[in-house]
């Protein structure tokens, strides 16, 4: 049941993403965000519906008929976590642009001394000495 539940987990998990990247709009169009949500219901399809709810079953069936055993807990805490996964649009507000700030007398002046473009001829060599 553990393995059936991760498998389903990580399997919508990619058609999910694959879901994203081919056919979501946004339903509200002030939203710019899309974020992934563990829940309950399976989204990507009837055959890992039906993993799901055949890994809920086996979990299920230890806890009923194995209870106070370790393997009871870790079925129920696999049970606790929701199997499939659903997308949420939310609004994200966009970075604010860098504030413009006086020197001050700090050290950032240093910075801000032009650099010698890459094009510029170099410096011409001395000879070398005579020996």
């Amino acid at each position: 049941g553990r393995v059936l539940a991760s498998k389903v987990r990580a399997e919508s998990y990619n058609a999910m993403l694959a879901m994203i990247k081919t056919s979501l709009q946004f339903q509200n169009e002030k939203n710019n965000t899309w974020v992934l949500r563990p829940a309950d219901s399976i989204e990507t399809g009837s055959a890992a519906a039906k993993m799901a709810d055949r890994a809920r079953e086996l979990l299920q069936r230890v806890v009923d008929e194995h209870p106070d055993t370790p393997w009871a807990l870790l079925a129920q805490k696999e049970l606790d976590v929701p199997i499939g996964w659903k997308w949420e649009e939310t609004f994200t507000e966009p970075p604010r642009p860098p504030e413009e700030r006086p020197n001050n007398n700090n050290n950032n002046a240093v910075r801000n001394v032009p650099q010698p473009s890459e094009n510029e001829m170099p410096k011409p060599r001395r000879a070398p000495p005579k020996l």
